[in-house]
């Protein structure tokens, strides 16, 4: 209803709260309960101004948010966020990182996007084809990115790494 500038407004508006878990991760992640644990560490990170933590929610809201013809791309640059920010801790927050993996791969088939993800993990052998690496060396010693895989299995991306 349309109202005159000087009227008075006698009407209650509720208000309602504003979910910024739902808002930042998407409503499947923010709903999982299989991850509420690591989704308290992720937000009390971003409330603490970490800048890996704040870095990948911002990635995520971009890719959840990016046209077709860019999700093959900023999906390493989402695995090497995660990896600033899960390399923190002595344990990968494995149940945040296996859900956001799954919407990653859920809203490329969404948009018609075949790549996929090969995870890498510590103590694999190096392979020039699927990792890249700063220094020469012959084992996996820690991971800062994922592989990212095209419809045919063949590499998109290589994983940042380091090795030993």
């Amino acid at each position: 209803m349309w109202r005159e500038a000087s009227e008075p407004t006698t009407e209650a508006r509720p208000v309602a709260a504003l979910d910024w878990e739902q808002v930042l991760l998407g409503p499947a992640l923010a709903g999982e309960p299989t991850v509420a644990a690591d989704r308290r560490r992720l937000f009390e990170d971003c409330r603490q101004a970490d800048l890996a933590a704040t870095g990948l929610v911002g990635r995520w809201m971009m890719f959840r948010a990016a046209p077709a013809e860019d999700l093959a791309a900023l999906i390493s640059e989402l695995g090497e966020a995660w990896y600033r920010w899960s390399n923190q801790f002595a344990e990968e927050p494995t149940a945040l990182r296996d859900a956001l993996m799954t919407e990653i791969i859920g809203q490329c088939a969404v948009a018609g996007v075949a790549n996929t993800v090969e995870l890498v993990r510590v103590g694999d052998r190096f392979d020039r084809t699927r990792h890249q690496a700063a220094e020469h060396g012959l084992q996996v010693t820690q991971v800062n990115g994922w592989v990212v895989l095209r419809h045919n299995g063949s590499v998109y991306t290589r994983a940042q790494v380091a090795v030993g």
